[in-house]
């Protein structure tokens, strides 16, 4: 009999959250009723608001070998599994939760984010149909196939689930930011903004998203100082995230801002050591500035991270070869690695023709230049063909080729 008092008296102080008192109670509860599964459900619910996950998932896993057959005790250790990180087993105890209650759609929703996280995106998107099929009403799973759909380019169906949720809710913010997404990847910048303005306005929870998204707006419509704002927005609202801080730098290198994207380069490098995205725009930055010397520094950083990475290799090959610093420049160091890149990692085509005909042409061996060059000529594009051309009667004329302010030979990825 106190057994059950101190279970009904612990379930009373989960709900009020008072879950040392709760865990005191039921550690009675369960020594005079070990095969109660109620106090193991109630404990482990406990322990999980206290942020004690192992503690939960034990009391959790007791109670279901005492209770097999409850569908909600798999959602709850299923949901311990997830901020564990075992995102598996999660789904497992999901699955069996759908087999023992397959008429639930809430179920299929919580395993199609988990079959997301997981990688296995089709299997989320069934799941998120299955849930809409059983609950027609269930508009969250609506919002979430969307944004599945359009993860995987299905603008259309996409547009067609937001269509339906800002129609019933039209105070969701969220459903605005993903439309507005949306009509990003579709190039429908009109729309796109309007539809962040209204996700902002609403105070979207992710705020900094929001900005972040009509801030790339603003940059493909070339609105630059309205780029710069809302990029300097969204570092507001997630100062740790290093996209923003890149992409105001982008912004910044566009305005011919050169030290303010530096720095915005440097602080994403900070956050993100190992992205070679945010190096190779460090080095190009550099280069534009001519600061040599430093970019050589900058390209040995990001060769530690890939020592195979194509792009710093050709590139560090085009400035040991052409730089207008007599002491960043060794054309044999630049032909080694251009020997690397052919024989060893298959580099080929006009851009490592170029590059072939500048290291040649620094060594001295002009002859190889003319011939390398010619034969990129032959592959160059109507916007290339300008600057061989010249390059050409460089050589022609005896010289090696000597970069500019522009870092020509090497251009960052997008």
């Amino acid at each position: 009999m106190f057994a059950y008092w101190r279970t009904f008296r612990a379930y009373r102080c989960v709900r009020r959250k008072q879950n040392k008192l709760a865990i005191e109670l039921l550690e009675q509860a369960i020594q005079d009723l070990p095969d109660e599964p109620i106090a193991y459900w109630l404990r482990g619910r406990a322990w999980s608001e206290k942020g004690d996950l192992k503690q939960a998932m034990n009391d959790y896993t007791q109670a279901l070998s005492l209770d097999p057959n409850r569908a909600s005790g798999y959602r709850r250790r299923a949901d311990i599994f997830r901020r564990l990180g075992r995102v598996q087993e999660a789904i497992s105890d999901l699955s069996t939760a759908i087999e023992l209650r397959p008429k639930v759609g809430a179920i299929f929703y919580d395993r199609a984010g988990l079959w997301w996280e997981f990688g296995e995106h089709q299997k989320a998107l069934n799941d998120y149909s299955q849930a809409i099929k059983l609950d027609p009403q269930m508009d969250v799973a609506r919002l979430a196939r969307a944004n599945g759909w359009i993860n995987k380019g299905e603008l259309d169906l996409a547009l067609a689930d937001l269509e339906a949720v800002v129609k019933r809710h039209p105070s969701w913010s969220e459903a605005y930011l993903s439309r507005g997404s949306l009509w990003l990847k579709k190039g429908d910048f009109e729309r796109a903004l309007a539809d962040f303005d209204e996700a902002i306005n609403r105070q979207t929870q992710n705020l900094a998203l929001a900005y972040y998204s009509r801030a790339v707006v603003h940059s493909r419509k070339s609105d630059i100082d309205l780029a710069i704002d809302d990029y300097t927005n969204a570092i507001r609202y997630a100062p740790n995230d290093p996209q923003a801080f890149l992409g105001r730098c982008i912004v910044f290198f566009s305005k011919r801002a050169y030290e303010s994207a530096l720095a915005d380069c440097r602080t994403a490098i900070k956050l993100a050591p190992k992205n070679l995205l945010f190096h190779e725009w460090f080095v190009r930055l550099l280069i534009d500035l001519g600061r040599h010397q430093e970019a050589l520094e900058a390209f040995d950083v990001a060769l530690a991270l890939d020592a195979t990475d194509t792009d710093f290799l050709e590139g560090l090959s085009w400035l040991l070869a052409t730089s207008p610093i007599a002491s960043v420049r060794d054309g044999n160091k630049a032909l080694g690695i251009a020997d690397k890149l052919v024989n060893e990692l298959g580099a080929s085509g006009h851009k490592m023709l170029v590059i072939r005909a500048a290291v040649y042409a620094e060594c001295g061996r002009l002859d190889e230049a003319i011939v390398s060059q010619k034969a990129a000529i032959e592959l160059s594009t109507i916007e290339e063909k300008l600057f061989d051309d010249e390059v050409l009667r460089i050589y022609e004329g005896g010289k090696p080729y000597r970069t500019i302010s522009k870092a020509e030979g090497f251009i960052a990825r997008q």
